[in-house]
């Protein structure tokens, strides 16, 4: 028997898994993004804090059914040595781990619960180091190398783990660690990486990978059907509704289970980093797109739109309230209504917020920058136990927002990121003046030292 209390609710014939966790990616292997849960209706305050301490960034955080989180640290500037952990509710270490990287490029450390088989799992953008496999007592179980794990990984049912490496390649591994198959496309271009893989009750996975968005039988990795992508995808699908969403180019796509076309949303746009949608209680979606969420029924017809400049993470509950991680708003993490209101705000001057997730109280679990921070309507402390990125006082950039001329002065050598760690440009100490009219719209991140500063593309 399953450690979570799992709830099953039908949406339209297709049933998604809801449980009192968080375990991956998009809440669970369908990825709408959906807590069963209420969350806070009353604006949060910070409840504790936990920093890592040497400036490392924080991947996805995942949370069990005893409250407990699970999150890596990966990326930081001259680190060569990964660090994830597991906290207990209030915040303070159960366990720690850390992990000499074997070499190559590396981005954050993204994680996957499976509490059913007492696993958690550490994936690493690093060319080498691929999966590892922890119990939740932080007891080491196997490592498997799957090339490089761009996105977290996706659990089935039977505890199959779906990892997409790049561009070009899906792997279904066993709960001991065995790759069982994979999926290689190599006459695929690489203008899009895999995204997490997305699994239906029916026994396929889906996921756009390079120029098309594909069908596999999960059991053996066969194509059963695929679809060309025409432009920028989001990172994966979503899977409800008796329907398969993404975003392609700057359109939102409802294809049917057999993929074709059901209707299209026209006009979306993209952000940088493109997020997956939401799915609310009633069938609604919550789609992404540039500078606005909109709010469409499961007939594509459009109810609302939210004006936001750009964002990484939206999750609903089950009251149909929005929450966004708004990443260029002055309000950096707003709760909306089910029509689109502002309920509430935290305004964060100087945060990079990369991702969120729920426990099962309904506090919010916050991941940014080197910080992980839980926001609860319950009063409590703060505790930290080592030092994060500092605010970026002590150099300087402008414009900011910026269209196709940036100036940086930098007191240090420093580089410049982006939203998911990609590294776009090293800079040495002193005075710049860059060319930007060919970077993509969206958030970056300047570091300098333990500084860092937020910065946005804009048209």
């Amino acid at each position: 028997m399953p450690l979570t209390k799992i709830l099953i609710i039908l949406i339209s014939g297709i049933s998604i898994l809801y449980s009192q966790s968080y375990p991956m990616y998009g809440q669970n292997q369908h990825h709408t993004c959906h807590i069963d849960i209420a969350g806070p209706v009353t604006k949060p305050n910070e409840y504790w804090r936990f920093e890592e301490k040497e400036g490392r960034e924080a991947g996805n955080p995942v949370t069990d059914s005893n409250g407990n989180i699970y999150v890596g640290f990966s990326f930081a500037e001259d680190k060569t040595e990964a660090y994830y952990c597991s906290l207990d509710s209030l915040g303070k270490v159960r366990w720690e781990k850390r992990l000499k990287l074997s070499g190559g490029n590396y981005s954050i450390c993204d994680t996957a619960l499976d509490e059913e088989r007492n696993h958690v799992y550490f994936t690493f953008g690093n060319y080498f180091e691929g999966i590892h496999a922890y119990n939740l007592n932080g007891d080491f179980i196997w490592k498997c190398d799957t090339m490089s794990c761009q996105y977290p990984v996706t659990i089935s049912d039977n505890g199959n783990i779906y990892s997409g490496s790049w561009g070009i390649s899906l792997k279904c591994i066993s709960p001991e660690g065995v790759k069982k198959w994979e999926f290689l496309d190599e006459n695929s271009s690489f203008n899009n990486f895999t995204g997490p893989p997305s699994l239906d009750n029916t026994g396929h996975v889906y996921l756009p990978m390079g120029d098309y968005v594909y069908c596999l039988n999960a059991d053996n990795g066969q194509q059963v059907w695929r679809v060309p992508i025409h432009g920028v995808t989001s990172k994966g699908v979503t899977i409800a509704n008796n329907s398969i969403y993404y975003v392609d180019n700057g359109n939102f796509i409802c294809l049917d289970m057999d993929g074709n076309e059901k209707w299209r949303y026209d006009g979306v746009g993209l952000n940088q980093e493109q997020a997956i949608c939401a799915i609310q209680t009633n069938g609604d979606i919550i789609v992404p797109g540039y500078r606005g969420l909109s709010c469409l029924q499961q007939d594509g017809s459009f109810k609302f739109k939210i004006p936001i400049m750009d964002f990484h993470t939206i999750i609903t509950d089950y009251n149909n309230n929005i929450f966004v991680l708004d990443e260029a708003h002055p309000y950096d993490l707003v709760c909306y209504n089910s029509v689109g209101t502002v309920v509430w705000n935290i305004e964060r001057e100087y945060s990079y917020i990369q991702e969120m997730c729920f426990n099962k109280n309904g506090d919010i679990i916050v991941a940014d920058c080197s910080s992980l921070i839980c926001y609860s309507t319950k009063t409590g402390f703060s505790s930290s136990n080592s030092t994060s990125y500092l605010p970026g006082k002590h150099f300087s950039v402008s414009p900011n927002p910026f269209t196709s001329r940036l100036s940086i002065s930098l007191p240090s050598s420093g580089a410049i990121y982006s939203l998911t760690g990609q590294l776009i440009k090293n800079l040495p100490k002193g005075k710049h003046s860059l060319d930007t009219s060919k970077w993509r719209e969206g958030v970056y991140i300047v570091k300098s030292g333990k500084e860092c500063k937020r910065i946005v593309k804009v048209r």
